[in-house]
Order: structure tokens, then C-alpha cells, then sequence
């Protein structure tokens, strides 16, 4: 394989991305953005000859999540793995007009330049506070997971979907255990208890606050 467009070549060792490297077919799974253009040629030997391949060259096709934010709060999930998980890199659109960015582990306060989240979590859900209207390109893969684990109390929700979903057919079977699902920038709410439903249908891009009585 060469990552440097046929300056330099390395042998393909078998691991969790490389699968069959000293066979017929070569396979390749788990990429990322960062290893598109890459070269792979084959490298037959005997003991007495060796012949090399013509180069053949990867391409990973990549997405990108075009989200509308506004001056005030907004909320922010994504169904994209960034190519980057460093919450500057991945916020290099609104950076200049973002005040504060909470999440359900912490906070990222750029004025001070305080970070108690860490990386951004694309499986996680934020609130953010911005000076100005801003766009925010998320890039990278299709995130894999399409299921997750919500904690028992209050947390944020993430929608890691492209599409939007209505709360029924989401939740489906833990539609019981939903207390309250309610808008971060917004005064829509889903309440089953009290039947209220303004809130039925939860946007891609969007993260809501959620409370469950069970996990």
C-alpha cells in the first residue's frame, strides 16, 4: 500500500482493516476519509523472480451533513463519524460565533478556552449557543451505529439518522419508559402522561432533551 501516491509502498499486514493480504483477493473494510487515494499494487515472488502489479487506487466516498443554525440556541447531533473528532476541526464553521457548547459530560467554552467534553461524540447530542446565524458541514462517514443505550433521568438525545422520525415508530416497545421529550431551543413537548404531543416528530441534526424511568 502507498499513502504518499506511489512515493513509497509498505507491505500489507493482516489486521482489522486488511483482510487477506497474502491471497488472490484483498479486502478492506473499516475505512476512513483519510484513505481515499491510496495505492495498492500486488507483489508476486519465486525464488527465483519477482513481478509487481499495475497500481489500483481506493476511493472512499464520503458524506456530508449540511446543518442551518441560528443566532441564540440550537441543538446539534449528526449521523456523520467525523474525519476528524477534535471539537475545533469539527465546529470550524461556527467557531468564530459559538459562545458555549453542553453536552451531557461536560462543556466546551472557547472564550476561556475550556474543554471539560473532550473530543467531539458523534453518537452524542449537544445545545449550543451562538452570536450569529451559521452553517456547520459536518464530513466523514456514514456513522455505523443505528441503535443506542439512553441512561435512566435526564440526558441529551441525538437523532443518528439522515432522516427525521416520528416518536412512535421510534421508540416503539420503550414508549413506556419515555417520561418527557422535550425541544432544547423550542417550547414543543412530548408528555404521554399529561397527553400532551406537541412534539412528534424529531429532526435530523437536532438533539432534544429527553427523561426516561428506565434505561
Amino acid at each position: 500500500k502507498s499513502s504518499s501516491n506511489g512515493l513509497f509502498y509498505a507491505n500489507i499486514i493482516a489486521d482489522e482493516v486488511f483482510q487477506g493480504a497474502t491471497t488472490e483477493t484483498l479486502s478492506i473494510s473499516n475505512t476512513n476519509l483519510l484513505m481515499d487515494g491510496w495505492l495498492f499494487r500486488c507483489n508476486v515472488m519465486t525464488e527465483t523472480c519477482a513481478k509487481m502489479s499495475a497500481s489500483a487506487v481506493l476511493t472512499v466516498a464520503g458524506m456530508e451533513q449540511e446543518i442551518e443554525l441560528s443566532a441564540g440556541w440550537n441543538s446539534l447531533s449528526t449521523f456523520i463519524d467525523p474525519t476528524s473528532d477534535d471539537i475545533e476541526t469539527v465546529l470550524a464553521d461556527i467557531m468564530s460565533s459559538l459562545v458555549i457548547l453542553l453536552g451531557d459530560d461536560g462543556f466546551y467554552y472557547p472564550a476561556t478556552n475550556t474543554n471539560t467534553l473532550g473530543n467531539f461524540d458523534p453518537t452524542a447530542g449537544y445545545a449550543l449557543k451562538l452570536v450569529t446565524n451559521g452553517t456547520l458541514h459536518i464530513s466523514g462517514l456514514r456513522n455505523p451505529n443505528n441503535q443506542m443505550a439512553i441512561p435512566a433521568g435526564w440526558s441529551y438525545l441525538p437523532i443518528i439518522s439522515e432522516c427525521n422520525h416520528n416518536i412512535l415508530d421510534l421508540f416503539d416497545v420503550g414508549i413506556q419508559d419515555i417520561i418527557v421529550i422535550k425541544e432544547i431551543a423550542g417550547s414543543n413537548v412530548f408528555w404521554p402522561e399529561k397527553s400532551i404531543t406537541t412534539l412528534q416528530v424529531l429532526q435530523t441534526g437536532k438533539a432534544y432533551l429527553i427523561q426516561t424511568a428506565n434505561t
